[in-house]
């Protein structure tokens, strides 16, 4: 059994000591650490949940956390067991300086404590425990969070893993090393965490320990090919070994390490004069290597080695520029003017080192401005951006490279937005006047608001689109478009409106050229000119006999031949201008003759009515 031990203080970093200025290493021991490549290498203690089923339990351990980028899908599994649904109790590392210590009970609800003082590339003692109704992580000797929670791990059939913890879809592999891995039945207290900190290592005999891996049967740094399996001090499961080169400094047992974990120092100690040694039986006044012990409270001894140097003081000129004020290196001097100062600190050997400073000041300068702006502001700094009014603080670097505090009063106004619907019998200009759209969509224009801000507007727009074509038959003319208004215009009389020419289709009674004009929706467009020639010949719609007129040229009479007997018969005979000449009526009548001998020489249209039915013929006079 090893013996604990208590030492009576703890020497880290750099102290003073008795006057002296002493750095002090990591404590060294002839024992060997396990060395995990992050890669493969990984340790399992088959069963070992058997141990802690249904009660309170632990789990204490050295860690050398190595890996700086560990995350998400790289999380570093150091020790514990793992099953991701009712049987966890691990430690994980999350990031180069977090840890997860998460419990998960056999009803598979989780308590995770996320712990932020991890350090990289050091050792670290941590201590995880679970007293049935409290979780706590201890963090070398120290108990650094707690959590509630409930329930127990009731399965006894899960292996405890050591360097990594499974994931189905990437095992979390550990990067470092790890030494005196424990596992308990019971929930150490604090005195309990530290003494494993403090002490000289696990104490084997020590009640409710279950399972101890402390690592020291291989060769630090050689060939350990022959070892397969890791010896747990309790006799009670073997580790069995996975991935591990097994030779070299790295994935094997390795030489480490460990502060106040054994009982051997390595102390680097300066002094200006004589240097009295730790346990104050020795003076020494030359640089050299020392060795002195020191008997520990629990009967531990404490063998340092001292790398002594005896120094003197030094002296240096700094060349410094700041803004306003500026604290001297040591802390007790604060100047406000551009000068030549000096200040004094301890060197490396811990005596004076006398510092002459050339200081040259700048000052930091304070503005106000008003600014309105659109919706939101970058300030000037670019760091911020601003979406409401308000006053606002920034802070830029003015020409002497010190901070101009500027107080922004901001006024921000809105944005405003707007839709609507119009049409167009041309192509239309955006209200913004910057577009020309020509055919019926969706638009966007913008233009500015009461406030000067940007009025976005959406427009539904519809260039009306009229059908101008038109059809002829014979003397006929049909416009395409239906249902619309219509006026005929005379092509050869200046576009004049045809009088009473107001439907779509439009027979004329003299040649020419006719166009139609159409109103749709507002808009009126007017087709081409189409040219009808009225020749000699006779158009009939539904009379059951041909008409006959003769004769044809006529000098002082015509007669019309009806071809039997019709009532209600208009004759009609118009100029060329269209203009109505004769009119005759008979109620009853199979033809009729009519006296032309008034008529001047010329071409005459002479139209036929009985009822719905029409006829129109050409009429010669000479």
């Amino acid at each position: 059994m090893m013996k604990k031990i208590l030492y009576p203080f703890i020497l880290v970093g750099i102290i003073s000591l008795m006057g002296h200025s002493v750095a002090i290493s990591q404590s060294a021991i002839s024992q060997s650490v396990l060395d995990f490549d992050g890669i493969n290498d990984f340790v399992v203690v088959p069963g070992a949940s058997a141990y802690i089923a249904n009660s309170p339990m632990s789990l204490s351990a050295w860690v050398y956390p190595t890996n700086s980028t560990a995350g998400w899908p790289d999380f570093d599994g150091i020790i514990g067991f793992r099953n991701d649904a009712n049987a966890d109790f691990y430690l994980l590392q999350l990031s180069s300086t977090s840890i997860e210590a998460r419990f998960r009970n056999s009803s598979g609800i989780n308590y995770d404590i996320v712990y932020t003082g991890l350090n990289l590339n050091a050792w670290n003692h941590f201590v995880f425990t679970y007293n049935n109704s409290l979780l706590t992580l201890y963090h070398d000797g120290v108990s650094v969070m707690t959590l509630a929670a409930s329930g127990s791990i009731s399965s006894t059939t899960q292996a405890l893993n050591i360097g990594y913890l499974p994931f189905s879809a990437n095992p979390f592999y550990f990067d470092g090393r790890l030494d005196d891995v424990a596992l308990w039945n019971t929930s150490l207290n604090a005195t309990q965490a530290a003494d494993l900190y403090s002490g000289c290592g696990i104490d084997t005999a020590a009640a409710n320990l279950v399972l101890a891996y402390e690592f020291n049967q291989g060769t630090p740094g050689g060939n350990n090919a022959g070892i397969s399996s890791i010896i747990d001090s309790k006799n009670n499961v073997n580790g069995t070994m996975s991935g591990f080169a097994l030779t070299g400094t790295s994935s094997n047992f390795v030489g480490d390490t460990k502060p106040v974990s054994a009982n051997n120092f390595s102390l680097t100690a300066y002094s200006c004069g004589p240097y009295s040694s730790p346990s104050g039986n020795y003076m020494w006044t030359t640089t050299g290597i020392y060795m002195d012990t020191i008997l520990a409270v629990s009967g531990c001894d404490s063998i340092y080695t001292i790398d002594l140097t005896v120094g003197a003081n030094t002296y240096d000129t700094l060349t410094v520029k700041g803004c306003d004020i500026y604290q001297s290196p040591s802390g007790n001097h604060v100047w406000a003017i551009s000068g030549l100062y000096q200040d004094t600190l301890l060197n490396s050997g811990g005596c004076d080192s006398v510092i002459t400073i050339d200081l040259t000041l700048g000052s930091s300068n304070f503005n106000s401005i008003n600014i309105q702006e659109c919706d939101s502001f970058m300030s000037p700094s670019g760091l911020y951006t601003w979406t409401s009014s308000g006053v606002y603080a920034d802070t830029i670097t003015n020409s002497s490279g010190c901070d101009s505090l500027i107080e922004v009063h901001l006024t921000i106004q809105t944005s405003t937005s707007d839709s609507f619907a119009t049409s167009s019998c041309t192509p239309f200009t955006s209200p913004s006047g910057k577009y020309v759209w020509e055919t019926t969509g969706i638009y966007r224009d913008t233009v500015s608001n009461t406030n000067g801000c940007n009025h976005y507007l959406t427009i539904a727009l519809t260039i009306e689109q009229i059908d101008t074509t038109v059809s002829q038959s014979n003397d006929t003319l049909s416009a395409n478009a239906v249902g619309l208004t219509y006026q005929w215009l005379d092509c050869n009389n200046n576009f004049a409106p045809v009088s009473g020419a107001t439907t779509a289709s439009f027979s004329p009674q003299t040649t020419g050229s006719y166009a139609v004009a159409i109103t749709q929706n507002g808009c009126t467009d007017t087709s081409d000119c189409h040219t009808i020639d009225i020749g000699s010949w006779i158009r009939e719609f539904g009379f059951s006999s041909p008409i006959q007129i003769f004769p044809n040229p006529a000098s002082d009479e015509v007669f019309i031949d009806l071809g039997q007997v019709y009532t209600d018969v208009q004759v009609e005979i118009f100029d060329l201008t269209g203009k109505q000449i004769i009119q005759i009526e008979r109620r009853k009548t199979s033809g009729l003759s009519i006296n032309t001998s008034h008529l001047p020489v010329g071409s005459y249209f002479v139209k036929v009515n009985s009822g719905k039915k029409k006829a129109v013929m050409k009429l010669m006079v000479n």
